[in-house]
């Protein structure tokens, strides 16, 4: 997926509107990472991937890899913090690996 520093969000907590599956098989509302890029549909590179909102949120590891890909629709909310808010008791975030 192509990205532009433009769209770059930085660390943060992106709420989504619906319970999502993570790799570690459970399901979450919020997702922190340390790196959000949002993409166009047409950025994305990836024929077919639409959203009727026009744009994906992209975590990316510190590796520069994309991890997780929501659509914009799916999109509720966006908080910047520099580490998990779960680590201090809140409610559960899916934590994007480094």
């Amino acid at each position: 997926m192509s990205e532009s520093k433009n769209n770059e969000l930085g660390p943060g907590v992106v709420t989504l509107l619906q319970w999502t599956m993570m790799p570690d098989g459970c399901t979450y509302m919020q997702l922190f990472a340390k790196r959000w890029v949002i993409v166009t549909n047409e950025a994305s590179g990836i024929q077919g991937l639409r959203t009727t909102d026009r744009f994906h949120v992209v975590a990316y590891d510190s590796a520069g890899v994309a991890q997780v890909v929501i659509p914009g629709c799916q999109a509720k909310g966006y908080a910047r913090c520099d580490e998990n808010p779960s680590l201090k008791g809140g409610p559960q975030a899916y934590s994007i690996k480094e």
